[in-house]
């Protein structure tokens, strides 16, 4: 149970209270999955699901052009959607002669794209950098919801904070997705080695990874071996 609210309606003639309790239920769903809201209770007579202050349906007929074609109302009056997505995020209630009945809350998470640059090059690219020149590297996670944390790894060994130049999240501007970057100075040790970025793993997935070998002599020529973890994805 993610939180209550308590309604109550008078009855005056029979000097009576009705109290009825409604269960707020928290969903975080994979992007493009489905999730159903139930609704116990609500009889098709007087009954209605409102996402926000907007209603969605009156009993069974449509009233929102909110509700598109991946939205179903199911037998039992309880409200499915066949593939979740950013804008349907938000809170449903289904009420019943006024009251009540559930409260659903929709949270969708959607995994980063996450890749490296190296000097402002894409690190798909063959790079070449010069013995003893500093590296300067930018790691992207993008399109994210919610935004990811970004660690660097050289050598297998988790990088020193003071390495890392800073770390900066931004919006979409409608706060849906979020692009998070991680910058990193320093100088690479050793004749080869791997760098690596990890963004954090969310409820419905896990980490993801990408990585870049690199062979250091006079010069050197990195082969870059971008690598993408599977997702994993967790019914709630």
């Amino acid at each position: 149970m993610f939180g209550c609210v308590k309604e109550a309606r008078m009855c005056s003639a029979l000097f009576c209270a009705i109290f009825a309790v409604t269960r707020s239920h928290l969903h975080r769903v994979a992007v493009s999955d489905p999730v159903t809201f139930e609704c116990k209770g609500a009889l098709e007579v007087d009954s209605y699901w409102k996402y926000g202050n907007e209603v969605l349906y009156f009993n069974r007929l449509k009233m929102s052009n909110q509700v598109g074609d991946n939205f179903r109302l199911l037998e039992n009056y309880s409200l499915f959607i066949s593939s979740a997505l950013l804008s349907h995020q938000g809170t449903y209630e289904c009420i019943r002669n006024s009251v009540g009945i559930a409260t659903h809350i929709l949270e969708v998470q959607v995994p980063p794209e996450v890749f490296i640059t190296v000097g402002g090059h894409n690190a798909a690219d063959v790079l070449q950098i010069d013995e003893n020149e500093e590296l300067n590297a930018t790691c992207h996670a993008l399109h994210s919801s919610p935004a990811v944390n970004l660690t660097w790894k050289l050598n297998d060994d988790y990088v020193e904070s003071s390495l890392i130049l800073h770390v900066s999240i931004t919006n979409d501007g409608n706060n849906l997705t979020w692009d998070t970057f991680a910058f990193l100075k320093t100088f690479l040790q050793g004749e080869r080695g791997n760098i690596t970025c990890i963004s954090s793993p969310q409820d419905m997935f896990t980490s993801k990874e990408v990585y870049l070998e690199y062979f250091q002599y006079g010069k050197f020529v990195s082969k870059v071996k971008p690598y993408r973890a599977l997702l994993a994805i967790f019914s709630f």
